[in-house]
């Protein structure tokens, strides 16, 4: 019963996911901001199924992140940067003021899978919020 209900709400496309997580969003930007922190806000790609995959903009803390947007497409290769932008500015508009931030996103496909490193990322910071 409990997946039965599960998956009628994931699957109900009046729900609005985004305004679901802003007022978590804003709550979780806005302390890792404070006292002048610069916040890192990632973006990376992940394989869910044979089928779909999914966008994820998440807060780095710690070695943590913490999900604020993502977007799924039923895809067999890279999600566009059209889906990587609707959730980019979906994040960017939950930012609060005079924050500063820096915009990561996640190259984990780049490294073998034996790998013990740690992801390599390449980061820039973003002094507007449009990404024209």
């Amino acid at each position: 019963m409990r997946y039965q209900w599960i998956s009628r709400v994931l699957g109900n496309e009046l729900i609005d996911v985004d305004e679901v997580m802003a007022p978590f969003a804003r709550e979780v930007l806005r302390r890792a901001g404070q006292g002048g922190r610069t916040i890192v806000v990632m973006i990376d790609q992940s394989k869910v199924n044979d089928a779909h995959q999914m966008i994820m903009v998440s807060l780095r803390v710690g070695e943590r992140a913490l999900p604020l947007a993502w977007r799924m497409k039923k895809t067999l290769g890279a999600i566009g940067f059209g889906v990587q932008r609707q959730a980019l500015e979906a994040v960017a508009a939950l930012l609060p003021e005079k924050v500063q931030v820096m915009w990561a996103q996640l190259w984990l496909w780049r490294i073998p899978r034996r790998s013990t490193s740690r992801p390599a990322s390449a980061t820039r910071k973003q002094s507007d919020r449009s990404w024209g």
